[in-house]
């Protein structure tokens, strides 16, 4: 089923920050600075399986990670857009190749080694069980990745 299991009401903002606290080391690791802002007021809660949202940012982030050059910085911008936040992901890699931009979040529809194409396939599908959406744009140097989740409200 696409829907979530069990889901707790938790801050957009402790989202955001076990996301970074989970990856951390490993762009430590290569050297690449994840800059992250988040401005969202306090307020801004989501209805998430727990784990769910993290585990798909980071599917996202390390595919950023893959096509990031030593001192390169990916951002992560998160703001709230009426009752969205949204999550804008940003590498300094070479783009999404015109041929696959459209499949990029089937699985498989990457020809890299280490797999990205399955985990941007199973970000996609947590998003969309949440009710949010993803979408990739190429920027003027890397990609863009816009993730939308609803905001819980009474």
């Amino acid at each position: 089923s696409n829907r979530p299991g069990k889901t707790v009401l938790s801050h957009a903002e402790d989202l955001i920050d076990e996301t970074q606290a989970s990856i951390q080391a490993l762009y430590e690791s290569k050297e690449v600075t994840l800059q992250v802002d988040c401005d969202i007021p306090r307020s801004s809660k989501l209805l998430v399986e727990p784990k769910a949202i993290p585990n798909a940012l980071i599917a996202i982030l390390e595919n950023a990670l893959s096509v990031s050059q030593p001192h390169d910085t990916v951002q992560m911008r998160v703001s709230v857009d009426g009752k969205k936040l949204l999550i804008q992901i940003q590498d300094r890699g070479p783009g999404v190749a015109s041929t696959i931009i459209d499949s990029l979040f089937e699985p498989f529809s990457t020809t890299s080694a280490n797999g990205t194409g399955l985990g941007l396939s199973i970000a996609k599908n947590t998003i969309d069980a949440h009710r949010g959406t993803i979408a990739v744009e190429n920027a003027k140097r890397g990609a863009i990745f816009k993730i939308t989740l609803p905001i819980y409200s009474h």
